[in-house]
């Protein structure tokens, strides 16, 4: 997606969508490489969102206005040690459950988005991004105004190593193939357009004004700021900036 012909080809299937799903492969985290995670080389996800951003959704206009329309960012191959790993053993537990519907009074599904089992996931899942991958999860803030983090399993269940007879190590499933948490970003999408909607408040990323709760926030590096002299003398810092109404203050969830 970042080689300009591909752009040119695959730019207004992206521009006239209601929203995107954006896989990301755990190689593409220097977490997961630094592990000793080996594999084919992939592009670096800020720059294909950069470029899904600046030359796609935002070609001819003003790169810096943040773009509305809804992403799913989405981790696949949970089910990989390393993954399970570094997301640590209760958010993978909760990975490998299936999706919960949710239930009237009168015992039938209800068409919502089940918030109440997606949100304790999407907390470690922006934990995770804070803290392995804050240069990725700065651009979303910066360029994007509705996203959500997911992770998914193709297989449902964990791998474990085996080797054949002439000794070349592989990895095979241990239990049957159960795809998990498939479907969740696109019924967010659904939820996010309109279509349904959610059994409680769906955590969100990004940060709001606490002035005026607008989510157009810019994240940057902790600045220090000192103003007067003696016993007037004070000093702030912030790491936030609201571009609606001007308003900065240090957020402690960074």
């Amino acid at each position: 997606i970042t080689d300009s012909a591909k752009i040119d080809v695959y730019a207004p299937f992206i521009r006239n969508s209601d929203g995107l799903i954006v896989l990301i492969d755990p190689l593409q985290f220097q977490a997961v490489k630094q592990a000793g995670m080996e594999g084919e080389r992939k592009e670096d996800p800020i720059t294909v969102l950069q470029t899904i951003h600046t030359k796609i959704l935002k070609s001819g206009q003003d790169a810096n206005e943040k773009n509305t329309m809804p992403m799913a960012v989405c981790i696949s191959k949970i089910d990989i040690p390393v993954m399970t790993e570094l997301l640590g053993a209760e958010v993978s537990g909760r990975l490998q459950q299936k999706l919960a519907p949710v239930r009237g009074a009168n015992g039938f599904c209800k068409t919502v988005f089940n918030a109440s089992q997606y949100n304790p996931i999407a907390k470690a899942l922006n934990e995770y991004f804070m803290q392995n991958a804050y240069a990725l999860a700065q651009a979303m803030m910066n360029s994007y105004t509705e996203y959500a983090w997911f992770a998914f399993s193709a297989l449902g269940c964990d791998v474990e190593e085996k080797q054949t007879e002439n000794g070349t190590v592989f990895e095979t499933p241990v239990g049957p193939v159960i795809p998990r948490h498939l479907e969740e970003p696109m019924l967010w999408l659904f939820y996010e357009l309109g279509y349904i909607s959610a059994n409680e408040e769906i955590f969100s990323p990004l940060p709001q004004c606490p002035k005026c709760r607008s989510k157009s926030i810019d994240m940057f590096d902790t600045v220090t700021n000192t103003n007067g002299f003696g016993p007037f003398k004070k000093t702030w810092q912030y790491n936030c900036r609201c571009r609606e109404c001007g308003n900065e203050w240090l957020s402690e969830d960074r």
